[in-house]
This record gives C-alpha cells, structure tokens and sequence, in this order.
C-alpha cells in the first residue's frame, strides 16, 4: 500500500460522513423566521381588480398592492377571485389581507387595519325613468347588484325589490340599456370609471345618492395574521393619503363636479383633494 493511502481514504470516508450528516440537517433557523408572502385576496371586479387581455392582473386595487409591496419589501401573492369567493376564503383563513368596503359579516372575522378610500352608493337608472329612484320607489322592480359587496343594512334588508346579481356595472348597464334591470346599485367608483371607459353621457342617466361615506377597510385574517405584520401596510397607506398618492390610485372626483361626457382620459384627471378621515 501507498504510504498515507490508509489515512487518505479513511479521511474522505468521513468528509463524505460529513456532508451527509450536514445535508439532514434542519433548515437555518434563520431561514425559517422569513416570514412567507402574504396571500392578498382580490375581488374580480372591474376596474378595481381583473385580468386584461394578456391574462395580466391589473386594476386600481392591484395597482394599490404593488405600490405597497415596493415601499414595504412585503412579499405579497394576489389572488384573483370573484367576490364572494374573496369573501369565503378570507373568512376559512385560505387569505391573509383584502380590501373591502365595510361588512359585517367580515368583521366576525377580519379586523379593519386601516381604511383605504371613501365612496358613496348611487342608484343608477337610465334617464327616462320617470318614476322615483330610491328603494321605495322602485318596489316591485329589479335592481341589479355585485354579489359580495355590502350596500348597507337598507339595502340588505330590503324585500321589496328585486336583487338581480350582476358581474359588473357594465354588464347591468348594458341590461338597463335593453330594458331587463329598472336600476343598478354601485360605488361612486365604479359608476364613474364605467362611463368613461364605455365613452357614455353621463346626462343620459339619473343618478340618485343612496348612501353616503362607505368606507373600505384593509382588513385581515384574525388568527392568520399578526396586526404587526400589517402594521408597514398601514404605515405605508397613511403616506400614499398624506401625499395624495392613494387619491392618484383609486380615487375619483365626485359624481356631480365631474364632466358630463366621459372619455378615456390621463388618469390625473381623477386627482382629488386627500379623503378626511373617518367619523
């Protein structure tokens, strides 16, 4: 034998010993402290959550998100889902944040971080409707909706009328313009950015308050997440309000100050003084 073979081979049988005992051992316990992305749940609802054409995410709220994610370092994962499967995942614990317009029903489960923006509800009719555009007056007559979003206790106890289901305002416009809804319930928000994508006048149609400052809140899972998790969010939200920012990303200009014709136009045109703060 090779003088020092001996001792050769007997140590690279223990480098080898070696590197298999290090392969089993736990993950750095560093490593296990990253926290993982959090899972943002987000309503398929034009224009504030959707896939385009390219089957990328884009909207107003997803746009939200991204900006928070920069200014954060947050790792996030957007999940698109329609709204009552937003709902039914945040409440089984499947998501960890969403935004939504005040809910009871998520408040059994979801605490109100912060609130993200201000809108008001308007009753929405074509402009021949002569009649009186308000719940009671439109007794007996349908009333199409967002299955999902909570239009206020008025509105969720009524029996009168006739909820009609809908998947956007868009589509309960176009069953306005054929004759098959008398009215549509939804946010300023999605009223405005409605017309003006569809180039619509807004004097062909009647627009009468039904409520006024709904809030949307950032809310989270309970037991999922940690109000120290969300905390850089709210932070990071409190600057977007300060600088007018949040105002750019999903704000609008009230129904009433803004132009009689919409058409696709510089999103700076939505720029609004910062929301106040709720009562």
């Amino acid at each position: 034998m090779v003088p020092g073979a001996a001792y050769v081979k007997s140590t690279g049988r223990y480098f080898r010993w070696l590197l298999i005992a290090c392969l089993l051992l736990p993950a750095s316990p560093f490593a296990a402290t990253q926290a993982p992305p959090l899972q943002v749940l987000v309503a398929d609802v034009w224009p504030w959550s959707y896939r385009n054409d390219e089957d990328q995410l884009q909207g107003l709220l997803v746009d939200l998100f991204r900006e928070l994610e920069a200014m954060t370092g947050q790792s996030m994962e957007l999940r698109l889902l329609p709204h009552q499967r937003v709902l039914l995942e945040l409440e089984q614990g499947l998501g960890d944040v969403s935004i939504l317009f005040a809910n009871p029903a998520v408040d059994n489960f979801a605490e109100r971080s912060t609130h993200v923006l201000q809108s008001r509800f308007f009753l929405m009719a074509p402009q021949a409707r002569k009649d009186e555009l308000s719940l009671d007056g439109l007794a007996g007559e349908s009333v199409g909706f967002i299955r999902g979003t909570f239009y206020g206790a008025a509105f969720e106890a009524n029996r009168s009328i006739i909820k009609v289901p809908v998947s956007s305002l868009e589509q309960g416009v176009m069953m306005l313009k054929a004759g098959r809804l008398h009215a549509m319930i939804s946010s300023e928000q999605l009223v405005y950015h409605t017309l003006k994508d569809l180039a619509l006048s807004r004097e062909d149609w009647r627009l009468e308050l039904h409520s006024e400052k709904q809030m949307a809140y950032l809310y989270r899972h309970r037991q999922n997440v940690p109000a120290s998790r969300v905390e850089p969010l709210v932070v990071a939200i409190e600057q977007l309000r300060a600088n007018g920012e949040l105002q750019y990303l999903v704000g609008v200009p009230p129904l009433d100050q803004s132009p009689a014709v919409y058409s696709p136009a510089d999103r700076q045109s939505s720029l609004v003084p910062p929301l106040p703060e709720p009562d």
